[in-house]
């Protein structure tokens, strides 16, 4: 599938609502979709089954480690797919790092450091991994940073070459690497961590208008040419079976990314 900018699009991820009480809901965090039996969840999960199954067969020369997911703007449900996708990989056997690297507004940092903890930053200047890493499950690792008191802008920091190597050391550790990015249209930091990447995902809110996504492609060669596609979040026409979303042809579009051609 793909949009009018010639780019693969994934099935539509429902809006999921989970039942109350469940693991962390009651701290922030983000929804967990990975066996969870909530209204929609289902659906979600096997869709995220189906990106990770792309990211893992998208280059077999080249295995997939990098993996960072940005949206458009805040809020369309990037840091949920993250947590979700890194939850869904390691359960799945693979070794998995989870990296906040939103560095204005660490969400993830917020609900697994501790507010004096300083993890981000050991991890880019290469402290011994049992001290930069938070254990959340088997399998799975977390790198954040609750209170960064951010020397540089933030986009320096995402694209130096201490930020190279602590990918590459983690590469060493790690089966996939999944960093959760700023929104694209907001800051310019997921432009400047590209080149450390090796895929981009990008997720969207269902109705986000088409020219919200050619702004974030927009002479950015580098993101484009990492782009694994683009999941659709928020999705609200769902069935227990699938998904229900209207279908129309280019010239009948209404310029929103609901809108895709088989």
């Amino acid at each position: 599938m793909s949009t009018a900018l010639g780019v693969r699009v994934f099935e539509p991820l429902p809006l999921c609502k989970v039942r109350t009480g469940l693991f962390g809901r009651d701290k922030g965090m983000p929804i967990v979709l990975v066996g969870n039996s909530g209204i929609g969840a289902n659906a979600a999960e096997n869709e995220l089954r189906k990106i990770k199954i792309a990211l893992s067969q998208f280059d077999l020369q080249k295995p997939t480690r990098a993996i960072g997911v940005t949206s458009p703007k805040s809020h369309d449900g990037k840091t949920t797919i993250a947590y979700n996708l890194a939850l869904l990989s390691a359960q799945s056997g693979s070794r998995t790092l989870l990296i906040d690297a939103n560095l204005r507004n660490p969400t993830l940092a917020k609900c697994f450091c501790e507010r004096d903890g300083e993890l981000f930053t050991k991890f880019i200047t290469g402290v011994d991994e049992a001290l930069t890493v938070v254990r959340l499950a088997d399998n799975l690792s977390f790198v954040g940073q609750n209170n960064f008191a951010i020397p540089a802008h933030p986009a320096d920091i995402l694209s130096c070459d201490a930020m190279h190597q602590a990918l590459q050391r983690a590469q060493g550790n790690f089966d996939y690497i999944i960093i959760d990015l700023p929104a694209m249209l907001d800051h310019v930091d997921a432009r400047a961590i590209a080149p450390l990447l090796d895929r981009v995902l990008m997720v969207c809110r269902w109705g986000s208008p088409i020219a919200d996504l050619e702004r974030c492609l927009e002479n950015a060669e580098v993101i484009s040419s990492r782009l694994l596609g683009i999941v659709i979040n928020k999705s609200p026409e769902t069935r227990s079976s699938g998904f229900v979303r209207p279908i129309k042809k280019p010239e009948q579009s209404d310029g929103t990314v609901d809108r895709v051609e088989a």
